[in-house]
């Protein structure tokens, strides 16, 4: 099963040098929960952040309780802009 979780916090990056990524805590990850990995929060993103859940486990039922941590952003400074042609 599957679920998108939103974050009870609004994140606004207004630099645009600064971009956010986002990395599950392992305590979920040992009750058998997977954060998507793919939690990239762009510079000069605003919103609250929608954060993809997995539970792992085969017939285990895992609770989540509204402010309970389940993630941590980090964030990180941008040093350059590259141009890429696809």
């Amino acid at each position: 099963e599957s679920i998108i979780a939103s974050t009870l916090e609004k994140i606004s990056l207004h630099e645009p040098d600064i971009m956010g990524v986002l990395y599950p805590r392992s305590s979920i990850n040992r009750r058998g929960l997977a954060v998507d990995m793919t939690g990239i929060v762009d510079a000069h993103y605003s919103g609250h952040l929608m954060i993809p859940v997995l539970n792992k486990t085969v017939s285990q039922i895992i609770r989540i309780y509204t402010g309970e941590r389940i993630c941590q952003l980090v964030f990180q400074k941008l040093s350059q802009h590259l141009h890429l042609q696809c």
